[in-house]
């Protein structure tokens, strides 16, 4: 979040509406708001966290808009401009207004949120601003704006608050997945569930019932197969005699139809001949009067336009007159135009001279300033040279003092290596003693169970052995049992008369006499699930023992493994301990190796500061060597325009023909400008009007010339006319000559039958067509027809058989069908079934995935887990500054219970609560950490800027600690951020580029000024 404007009214002291344009604090990079106590500093940023959140930190109550609200004041107004972190921008409205009958009783007026769009503020229907810079108003205040009595709040927040912060800023809520796995699990049940109710629906089906309905099917297929042979015959011999009565009918009928078209025929005959003399005569006459009709026509046509002709001719004379007349108005001013231009040539050559004139003038006052600006620079790059020699000096002397990287990183690897190899000495003896403990538990499990390790499968196969046997004794003594009861039920159920039903005979002399022996198989039954049961817990026991041999094993060779490892540890210990070369830079003591490498870092860190104010001294240097060409570059294109000026203005009056330059020296450029203007003007108007006059007479001449010859084209074309006429009339007579007809009359009346010759013809044509047709058929039928009998008994007997053989075939296709669709049902449902069952063992294997996973994200141990390495990159980050603010004294850390702790390196690296810090050291630890979590806050939002905004803390810093805590938030600005303070420190308002002061007035309130 950026802001960009503040514009605050009747809020605490402030009475009279105040703004703050925050542009100019923004670009700074680094700016305060400083004022007496009690002042309104702190006001501004309330303002802006109650314009954004609604809550004011200082007012929770309800009666909170009240106690807001300047007692001088009758509303309170709160609008604040800002960016998101998507560089967009909004404006939050807030408005309270005092109720005019009762003082303490103010109303919320209400907020509006708006967005710019198209140069346009836009109001959106809602005011949720957490959503807009996507940080709750807690966070916002820990994060970007940090109040009165927030500063120390996150490190001294407790473990669910922090957790739950870590979980908003850092969006952490992606890896809670508890509640998604649990909506995966049920999911996944109501899917097996589903699935399951699906199978039960499949119980019946099986590959045996798929073969039965098969073997059903190819046996009815043949039956029907054979009566559809037997029915195709009956079809065959029926449609013969339905054919021979379909012939009888047809000549019957075709012989009637024949009696009634031979009347019809005497009407088409005269048809005909009709038709044939229409013919003709259309032939004959039909163009030429046609012809006739259309010379008559165009001779009208050609008539009344040559008339129309005549009387343009007329106009175009009397226009071509007129023009005349105009261009003889305009001549003497176009004869003398080559003057007329001439003279514009000289006024434009004596404007340039002015203008010339101009420049030169302006030109002297430039290489004033110029000359001073060298001398200058040259004098400033002679400083910048001096500086930069000394830096140099400095980094040469500071470059002597390092110990080489190399020795470092070689002695830092010796140190963890060592390290490394303790730490696997102490877990190797802690795993050869956790190995012996668990090969001693799992020989106790096998001593509790009653069974020695070394002979349990001997002991085990004899027990299994024991009860196999009873059991084959037990179900032989039942089988004899059940036999007996059934030799005894099937004597019952004999009688005389009734057969037998294993001889069949109907007389039974002897029947058997067999004791009850239900009583004897119940107690056999009872002692066979008793041996079952045993065998059961024989079989549980064996996959217990093999289970505890197979644990054993493993530990006993883990157990030779770790003896192996530990004298190959003690090996490494010893060669490592002999490789230590560095006896003359410091001890085999890890902690005079830290304090000599922190001093060798501080020392790298003085260097790169020279090498970076080198490199800025270069820079400088670069640029006033850069600035020092320009301006002799400058300098030299101004002489260089000032003689080409000269001789361009000394051309210039040595081209002038007509006019005198003196006459003119008192005019101005624009002066110059409106007269050539003047001029051009009227030289093209009259040029134009010229050119009109000339285009307007080539255009009558042709217009003239091309109205005569059309009048002339005209008359030649009325007289071919009339000629045409003449002798299509003549050609008229010669034909009704040829034809013995008396008059044109005739020949009309016929032509006004208007006959569709064509339909006409095709009636006629069809008809004759037709009759031939049905007399040939006749004959043909009477062939076919010719020595054959036919029943209307047999035909209906034939019939009646067909109709139930077909029936018969319809019944058998019908059951064909049905065994077919069964067999194609039973066939896809058992398909549905594996596909089913594929899908239940998917679902089942996805149930058991799902259940591991269930029991790694229980809880929030998860999430707390990615919020406490979050947490320790936070550490890491804000110990950079740290460290520099306390001169490397402290350190901060994150414990094992994710606490703050602070590293005291004065008192031997130990860890303390971070509630033992001093005011001004917790102000710095807390300073470090804001700036960390800020720095984490800008890269998750991928803003190219951030703002971070301080209200607390520097009264508690010493002058040296000021100066620590001003260069830390003055290097900021390098990292394109934003940093404002709220302080009272005089000092800091002296070294801080630009400030905000802020006044209490006691007549108009709180007042801004910028400094």
């Amino acid at each position: 979040m950026i802001p960009i404007r503040l514009s605050l009214e009747g809020v605490y002291s402030y009475q009279a509406r105040q703004e703050i344009d925050f542009s100019r604090l923004i670009n700074a990079g680094l700016f305060g708001i400083f004022g007496a106590v009690g002042s309104g500093k702190s006001t501004i940023l309330e303002s802006i966290s109650f314009a954004l959140y609604g809550e004011a930190d200082r007012m929770k109550s309800d009666n909170r808009a009240y106690n807001m609200m300047n007692l001088k004041s009758d509303r309170m107004y709160i609008e604040f401009d800002f960016y998101n972190f998507e560089d967009k921008i909004y404006r939050i409205v807030r408005e309270f207004k005092r109720n005019s009958k009762q003082f303490d009783k103010v109303n919320n007026a209400g907020a509006t949120l708006y967005e710019w769009k198209d140069e346009n503020w836009l109001p959106l229907d809602h005011t949720n601003v957490a959503e807009v810079i996507g940080l709750s108003a807690e966070n916002f205040k820990r994060t970007i704006i940090i109040p009165q009595g927030k500063f120390k709040e996150f490190i001294e927040l407790g473990g669910s608050d922090r957790t739950k912060m870590m979980k908003e800023i850092f969006n952490l809520h992606r890896f809670d997945l508890g509640d998604n796995i649990k909506r995966l699990f049920t999911a996944n049940e109501v899917e097996l569930n589903i699935l399951l109710g699906k199978l039960s629906g499949y119980e019946a089906i099986s590959e045996e019932i798929i073969s039965e309905k098969a073997k059903q099917f190819v046996d009815q297929e043949v039956i029907f197969k054979t009566q559809e042979v037997e029915h195709k015959k009956l079809v065959d011999s029926f449609d013969i005699l339905k054919n021979l009565r379909q012939n009888i009918l047809s000549l019957n009928e075709k012989k009637a139809k024949l009696e009634i078209e031979k009347s019809n025929k005497i009407e088409i005959d005269k048809a005909d001949i009709k038709l044939k003399n229409y013919i003709q005569i259309q032939q004959q006459f039909e163009a030429i009067l046609k012809l006739e009709k259309q010379l008559s026509e165009k001779l009208n046509v050609q008539t009344a336009h040559l008339k129309s002709q005549k009387e343009t001719f007329s106009q175009l004379e009397k226009k071509i007159e007129d023009n005349k007349q105009q261009m003889l108005l305009v001549k003497p001013f176009i004869d003398q135009l080559e003057s007329k231009k001439e003279g514009i040539s000289d006024l434009k050559l004596i404007k340039e001279i002015l203008s010339h004139q101009f420049q030169i003038e302006n030109n002297k006052e430039r290489t004033e300033k110029g000359k001073k600006l060298v001398s200058n620079l040259n004098q400033t790059q002679k400083e910048q040279d001096e500086k930069i020699k000394k830096s140099e000096a400095e980094i040469i002397k500071t470059t002597s003092k390092l110990i080489d990287s190399s020795i470092l990183t070689a002695a830092e690897i010796w140190f963890h290596q060592q390290k490394t190899i303790v730490e696997n000495q102490k877990k190797n003896e802690e795993n050869l003693i956790d190995s012996i403990q668990k090969i001693n538990e799992v020989e106790k499990e096998f001593t509790d169970l009653n069974f020695s390790k070394s002979a349990w499968k001997i002991e085990l196969e004899a027990k299994s052995e024991k009860i196999k046997n009873k059991l084959d004794e037990l179900i032989q003594q039942k089988t004899k049992l059940e036999v007996k009861q059934q030799i005894a039920q099937f004597a019952h159920e004999l009688h005389d008369g009734v057969d037998c039903p294993l001889c069949g005979s109907t007389e039974h002399p002897h029947i058997v006499e067999s004791e009850d022996v239900s009583a004897d198989l119940v107690k056999i039954e009872t002692q066979i699930l008793a041996e079952k049961e045993a065998e059961k817990v024989l079989i549980q026991i064996s996959n217990q023992l093999t289970q505890l041999q197979n644990k054993h094993d493993n530990w006993k060779e883990k157990f030779n493994s770790f003896e192996t490892d530990k004298k190959t540890l003690f090996l490494q210990f010893e060669a490592h301990t002999n490789n230590f070369q560095w006896q003359s830079i410091f001890s085999k003591d890890e902690a005079d190796f830290k304090q000599k490498k922190g001093d060798n870092e501080l020392i790298i860190q003085q260097k790169r500061e020279l090498e970076e104010q080198l490199k800025s001294l270069r820079i400088h240097f670069a640029e006033t060597g850069n600035s020092l060409r320009k301006a002799e570059e400058t300098f030299q294109t101004i002489e260089n325009e000032n003689l080409r000026f000269t001789t361009l203005m000394a051309d210039n009056i040595s081209n002038i023909k007509h006019l005198i330059l003196d006459e003119y020296q008192n005019f101005s450029i624009d002066s110059m400008t409106d007269l050539i203007d003047k001029e051009e003007q009227l030289i093209s108007t009259n040029q134009k009007k010229f050119q009109e006059l000339e285009s307007t007479k080539n255009n009558l001449s042709v217009e003239f010339a091309t109205n005569k010859a059309t009048i002339e084209s005209i008359e030649k074309s009325v007289a071919e006319l009339k000629s045409e006429q003449q002798v299509n009339s003549s050609e008229l007579e010669n034909r009704l000559s040829q034809l013995n007809l008396n008059s044109r009359s005739e020949v009309e009346l016929v032509l006004n039958q208007q006959i569709d010759v064509d339909s006409e013809r095709k009636r006629i044509q069809d008809f004759q067509i037709e009759y031939e047709s049905l007399v040939k058929l006749i004959s043909e039928l009477e062939k076919t027809t010719a020595g054959k009998s036919f029943s209307e008994e047999d035909y209906a007997l034939e019939q009646n058989k067909l109709m139930i053989s077909q029936q018969s075939l319809k019944e058998l296709g019908e059951i064909l069908a049905n065994l077919k669709f069964e067999l194609e049902r039973i066939q896809k449902e058992y398909t549905e079934k594996k596909v089913l069952l594929d899908q239940k063992n998917a679902l089942e294997n996805r149930k058991t995935n799902i259940q591991t996973m269930q029991s790694l994200f229980k809880g929030n141990g998860f999430v707390e887990y990615v919020s406490s390495i979050y947490l320790k990159n936070l550490c890491q980050m804000a110990n950079k500054r740290f460290h520099r603010m306390t001169k490397n004294q402290l350190s901060l850390q994150v414990s094992e219970s994710n606490d703050f702790e602070i590293i005291d390196y004065l008192n031997n690296g130990r860890s303390r609560s971070v509630k033992t810090l001093s005011g001004g050291q917790s102000f710095q630890v807390s300073l470090s950490l804001a700036l960390a979590l800020a720095e984490n806050v800008q890269s998750l939002s991928k803003s190219n800027k951030n703002f971070f905004f301080i209200d607390e803390g520097f009264g508690t810093q010493d002058a040296e600690s000021v100066n620590i805590v001003f260069e830390t938030l003055s290097n900021l600005r390098q990292e394109n951020r934003i940093v404002g303070i709220i302080s009272h420190v005089e000092e800091l308002q002296e070294r801080i580029p630009i400030s905000l002061t802020i006044h209490n007035d006691a007549e108009r309130g709180s007042l801004i000024a910028v400094d």
